[in-house]
């Protein structure tokens, strides 16, 4: 719905190119002054990016954001994507396993052997290399860098549409705990993350009212389940109060088709 400098778009996405959803957030910033984003089922990935270039996100009864994680072709040559996390917490646990290997070595020496302590590190050090240098070796520097950069990428854009715009109040700190959170906090790419759990992240969240959400999900449910990014620029007025439907005013927005 566009109603001068405002505009409300119905957006049902599993996610996409965050690049491209932030070229789709500059375009429209430029065009409104504010916009909302009607979510009555799921927005994730970068669906869930676009609707924070929003000032505020109505999520319906089963509305549902996501994870900004990004996600990577797999190296070992499956066409499946894998999320950039996983390198990151395979170090991760990796350094934990060393830790705990170097110091059950360690306390090994101490209560099998009469060594005192510096001559029990000193000779923990060869069998705790010899546990652990096999999978190091297995450990792709190169798929490291990747997933370090495509996670401050992530981090960056989310950051950058922030201060823009619907959270430009806050501080650069509370933005970079929001970023890195919706980044790097969430164990799978399809975690849930529903209304009451975005408004603990501290997003622009409001429940939308049972006649809108009904509305929302109608459309859907009939006609536009497989629009794409953006779903559709509402002609019928729903918003945070219930309001009538006028379904004869329904219309796609001006420069976005079905394709």
């Amino acid at each position: 719905m566009v109603n001068g400098n405002e505009l409300s778009v119905l957006l049902k996405s599993p996610g996409g190119d965050i690049e491209a959803a932030y070229r789709t957030a500059l375009s429209l910033r430029e065009e409104f002054e504010h916009i909302e984003v009607l979510v009555p089922y799921e927005a994730k990935s970068a669906a869930t990016f676009f609707c924070l270039a929003a000032d505020s996100i109505l999520m319906g009864r089963y509305g549902e954001l996501g994870p900004l994680d990004p996600q990577m072709l797999d190296r070992t040559g499956s066409e499946r994507l894998i999320s950039a996390l996983e390198s990151s917490k395979s170090m991760e646990e990796l350094l934990a396993y060393s830790l705990r290997s170097l110091d059950g070595v360690f306390q090994w020496m101490l209560t099998r052997t009469d060594m005192d302590v510096p001559d029990a590190i000193e000779h923990a050090q060869p069998l705790f290399a010899a546990i652990v240098s096999p999978l190091y070796a297995q450990v792709d520097p190169h798929e490291l860098g990747e997933s370090a950069r495509s996670l401050a990428i992530g981090e960056e854009y989310t950051i950058r549409v922030m201060e823009r715009w619907g959270y430009s109040e806050l501080s650069d700190i509370e933005r970079l705990r929001i970023a890195r959170r919706l980044v790097r906090r969430y164990p799978t790419h399809g975690f849930v993350i529903d209304l009451t759990e975005a408004e603990e992240i501290g997003l622009n969240v409001e429940r939308m009212d049972a006649e809108s959400d009904s509305i929302c999900r109608h459309i859907i449910d009939s006609a536009y389940t497989d629009l794409g990014f953006v779903g559709l620029e509402l002609g019928i007025p729903v918003s945070r109060e219930s309001t009538e439907p006028c379904p004869d005013e329904v219309s796609c927005p001006e420069g976005l088709s079905d394709a």
